[in-house]
């Protein structure tokens, strides 16, 4: 599916843009914390 292949590099990008600051990129990407925690660690960024 091409959003497995996208939402890695996403989440990188935005963490890098948030200095790994998890409240903050979840509040960027419309998703909660405990959303964007599991994302992060289904792609091994966590």
């Amino acid at each position: 599916m091409v959003l497995d292949q996208v939402e890695p590099a996403l989440l990188r990008q935005v963490m890098a843009h948030v200095d790994q600051n998890q409240s903050k990129a979840s509040l960027l990407l419309g998703v909660s914390r405990g959303t964007l925690r599991s994302k992060l660690s289904k792609h091994g960024l966590l």
